[in-house]
């Protein structure tokens, strides 16, 4: 039995829509594609219908949900790393119950996801809605995050061929999203290095679309805050404008993130500079070779 916003999602979302398929037929077939030639992770089959999940199987693959598969945490909740009876790798976003932001989140991604279908944005096989339960389950991408690449103490350093690779990638997923969408634009709102997440080929791959929007559009003081404020666009950040040309400007300041290796905010004791201070360096190279 289905209560309060589960319901509603499945309601909203699914009804005459999706069917619920059958749990063993989509991942358990050994001619799944290879999603990353570096380490052989395997893709699901490409499907046209998400797959209600029941919360047992999530709960399984998951290993009840144990602390050794958590990958990460944020305002919508905990995402946890599983394995599928068939075999396939998933993301499990759980959302927090408290959390009606994320749920907000959940019902925002469940939307954009269905016409977001590109090698480089991350693939949603399915979601769970059980009595409190909302899980969406992802492909497992294989190698971390930009962010982790980029700043983490441990990674190696990325070669400029790799950076070259990400930027352009990012960019056509970007593009899908702006020009090529059926349901387009679709406007990330949320593009930073910890929503790209990359394979051991490093293909990028953009996820965390839980701030999407359609179309240009104007967007609460409550949206903009939950945003990030390194990559916002000052017409996004002073009167909440949103169109493809925020999400554009946070692709420049990801871009000058590559090329610099320096994070969007630094803190120097009590003060914080921003990336695009360091701009400044660029002027004199501009006047002498351009």
């Amino acid at each position: 039995m289905l209560h309060g916003p589960s319901s509603a999602c499945v309601l909203a979302i699914f009804t005459g829509e999706c069917i619920e398929a059958n749990m063993t037929s989509q991942y358990d077939t050994p001619e799944r594609p290879v999603l990353c030639m570096g380490c052989g992770l395997k893709s699901a089959i490409y499907i046209n219908e998400y797959t209600k999940f029941p919360f047992s199987e999530i709960q399984t693959a998951t290993s009840d949900f144990s602390k050794e598969n958590l990958l990460g945490e944020g305002g919508f909740g905990h995402v946890y790393k599983g394995q599928l009876n068939g075999g396939q790798l998933i993301a499990a976003k759980l959302r927090k119950e408290a959390s009606f932001e994320g749920y907000t989140e959940f019902f925002t991604e469940m939307q954009v996801f269905r016409f977001a279908r590109h090698r480089n944005i991350v693939g949603l096989l399915g979601y769970c809605c059980e009595e409190t339960h909302n899980i969406l389950v992802y492909e497992y991408i294989c190698n971390n995050s930009l962010e982790w690449h980029l700043f983490d103490q441990s990674a190696n350093l990325l070669e400029w061929n790799k950076r070259h690779a990400i930027a352009i990638g990012i960019a056509k997923g970007m593009r899908f999203l702006h020009e090529e969408c059926r349901a387009g634009p679709i406007i990330h709102l949320d593009l930073q290095p910890s929503n790209v997440l990359l394979t051991h080929d490093f293909v990028p791959m953009l996820g965390d679309f839980g701030f999407a929007k359609w179309k240009a559009c104007k967007v609460s003081s409550e949206t903009m805050i939950l945003g990030p404020s390194g990559y916002l666009a000052p017409e996004h950040a002073e009167h909440g404008i949103a169109s493809v040309k925020t999400d554009v400007f946070a692709f420049g300041i990801l871009l000058f993130q590559l090329i610099s290796g320096r994070k969007v905010l630094e803190e120097h004791g009590r003060w914080c500079t921003h990336i695009l201070q360091w701009s400044r360096w660029l002027r004199p190279l501009h006047s002498t070779y351009w």
